[in-house]
């Protein structure tokens, strides 16, 4: 199965991301939208709630929603309980998939996880700085496991070959195991995992039509060159 081609919407009002999802792309097939780039006064449970119902009128794609605080190169600056409660709304306003950090604490994920219905819940790991060491990513990984996400996500930042191969070998892993997963190596020194996305088992695939996201993202028009080379 080819990952998602997903385009992350980083936009500072609900119109911006209105403009974004109602371009007619093909390709496209998922969009990520960062709650934390809206204005304080939209992020309310409520609103959110009526923001998702309003998206899901606008296009057909699947729907991913975060809420990235500072340790995720977020802004949002509420409360872990906060930060739930607007998954919860987007989860329960029927989006498709929502976003935690595996730094939230275990009461509020377990919340997030007992009310999200239908949506599908993936729990993230992010490293800015390094790739840590396999012994330490597999405790991460049993970590996330615990929580009973239905995906379990990782991008580190890839300093050496050995940290590429280091999250190949994990993905390869997770992927012999029918363990649905998103492995992404940051950084230029990252791109294999992002060109082999496909053969490493990943759910989706996160490209760029503008700005990127993280570091080493690949451009949508990059993204499809190399599926059709392999």
């Amino acid at each position: 199965m080819k990952p998602l081609l997903t385009v992350p919407i980083r936009a500072s009002s609900p119109e911006a991301i209105e403009r974004q999802l109602r371009q007619r792309i093909p390709s496209v097939q998922a969009y990520e939208i960062w709650l934390d780039a809206l204005p304080k006064k939209f992020l309310e449970p409520k609103i959110i709630g009526k923001l998702v119902s309003q998206w899901k009128k606008i296009t057909k794609k699947k729907l991913i929603v975060v809420c990235k605080d500072k340790m995720e190169q977020g802004r949002f600056t509420g409360t872990k309980s906060q930060k739930a409660n607007l998954l919860i709304a987007a989860a329960q306003a029927g989006v498709h998939y929502v976003d935690i950090g595996l730094q939230t604490n275990k009461k509020n994920i377990s919340t997030l996880m007992r009310q999200k219905g239908k949506t599908k819940l993936m729990v993230s790991f992010h490293d800015f700085k390094k790739t840590p060491t396999p012994p330490r990513l597999l405790q991460i990984i049993k970590q996330m496991k615990q929580t009973g996400a239905d995906i379990i996500k990782v991008a580190t930042f890839v300093n050496t070959l050995e940290d590429t191969q280091n999250l190949i070998d994990l993905a390869l892993e997770l992927k012999k195991k029918k363990q649905p997963h998103i492995i992404v190596g940051m950084g230029e020194k990252g791109i294999a995992t992002r060109i082999l996305g496909q053969k490493l088992g990943n759910e989706l695939q996160f490209v760029t039509l503008e700005a990127q996201t993280a570091p080493g993202q690949l451009s949508l028009q990059e993204s499809l060159a190399f599926q059709n080379v392999l």
